[in-house]
């Protein structure tokens, strides 16, 4: 059944559902209509957003109850600006550029994946909690309305609310079965949770915290044979995860991952076509980072050309534009910019940094990562016969 069909069959049922009512409750209509003139304009106003922070408040829980059956931790949820996340136990903070988001996000808390049922488990626990919340809110709502409408339909304020409640279950719902630019509505991600392993391994790989073994195998496995220049998300997201660890924890170069990224720094028309999505600056970032800790320079300053002019290019925020310049350059030792990267000032790479950057610890860790780059130690050069593409 096709979407717009469905709202429109809901839409018939909430009208016959009125008239019904009026047949059974004679003056029902005109009852409702006089009640909802009585309420004064700031009456409505109050009612109107305190539906609606309570739809994403009963939303967000909703998902965060569906971990919860699935005997999953949690680590954040944010509802509108209200960030409450668990470190040695649960904190609130507010984040009023949060508003903008218009929403609320549920953030599990993963654990390594070492083995496969570690996985198909967390896969399944997403999906369960992404069918859950939103199947919730509009059978609440739809619930709660007909009660309204049987029991209270003579107070006023009471019909007002419930009717915003169901406004704003439907508009949730709707949006649940949208999707643009990687963002994914609630049904579009359970159903891509359930069908694309690579969307499953991406989503979940967001919320596990130690990488290990085993999960690198499955993002190098994933990386296999897939381009980069084909700008599948999922597919960069698992490089720029193996980016990091390549940085961060390996001991050694990784041969794989070094030739990939060797073979990508050549290929300049791709890095600029990926630095136009502004939430990548940081894999560019990275890329740099990897090649300069392999001591290939030649290809650092390659990159680097060509990150800060597309970064000089860019509408970003100037204050967004010092911050990766100053970065990349203090990370591969062309200039000491501590006293800059360890003061906060605005600048965000996103919505899960934005929420994220209220944890103590990932303001600990943000801090570690903007320490210089350690090279690894020089070696022969390796060269590999590498017909995979890239």
């Amino acid at each position: 059944m096709k979407k717009r069909y469905r709202f429109l069959i809901l839409f018939i049922f909430l009208i016959g559902l009125f008239f019904l009512m009026e047949w059974i409750f004679p003056n029902y209509l005109t009852n409702w209509l006089k009640g909802f003139i009585q309420i004064p304009f700031y009456g409505h106003v109050i009612l109107f957003f305190g539906t609606f922070f309570g739809v994403v408040l009963l939303h967000e829980l909703a998902h965060a109850l569906a971990f919860v059956i699935r005997s999953v931790s949690l680590k954040v949820i944010m509802v509108l600006c209200f960030i409450f996340y668990k470190s040695d136990r649960w904190h609130v903070a507010i984040d009023f550029k949060l508003l903008a988001l218009g929403g609320g996000i549920v953030m599990p808390h993963f654990s390594e994946i070492k083995v496969q049922s570690d996985l198909v488990q967390y896969q399944n626990s997403t999906a369960y909690s992404l069918i859950f919340a939103p199947t919730f809110t509009i059978v609440f709502s739809l619930v709660l309305f007909i009660i309204n409408i049987v029991f209270f339909h003579q107070t006023a304020w009471l019909t007002v609310m419930n009717l915003y409640v169901l406004l704003f279950s439907l508009i949730f719902t709707y949006t649940s079965t949208l999707q643009a630019s990687g963002m994914y509505g609630d049904f579009v991600a359970y159903k891509k949770v359930k069908t694309d392993p690579v969307f499953g391994l991406s989503v979940i790989s967001q919320f596990v915290d130690e990488v290990s073994d085993y999960h690198i195998g499955l993002l190098q496995e994933a990386l296999k044979g897939r381009p980069l220049y084909d700008f599948n998300l999922d597919v960069l997201n698992f490089y720029g995860l193996l980016l990091e660890k390549g940085i961060y924890d390996d001991e050694a170069p990784d041969v794989f991952l070094l030739e990939k990224t060797k073979v990508l720094a050549r290929q300049h028309h791709t890095i600029r076509r990926i630095l136009r999505n502004h939430q990548l600056y940081v894999l560019i970032e990275l890329v740099i980072g990897y090649l300069y800790r392999c001591n290939e320079d030649d290809l650092v300053e390659q990159v680097l050309v060509l990150f800060e002019f597309e970064l000089n290019d860019s509408k970003l925020k100037t204050s967004t534009k010092d911050h990766y310049s100053k970065q990349i350059r203090h990370l591969i030792g062309l200039s000491d910019e501590s006293d800059f990267l360890n003061t906060e000032h605005d600048f965000s790479t996103g919505l899960i940094d934005d929420i994220l950057s209220h944890l103590p610890e990932y303001s600990l860790e943000e801090k570690n990562r903007n320490k210089p780059i350690v090279r690894f130690e020089k070696k022969e050069t390796i060269h590999l016969d590498n017909k995979e593409p890239l």
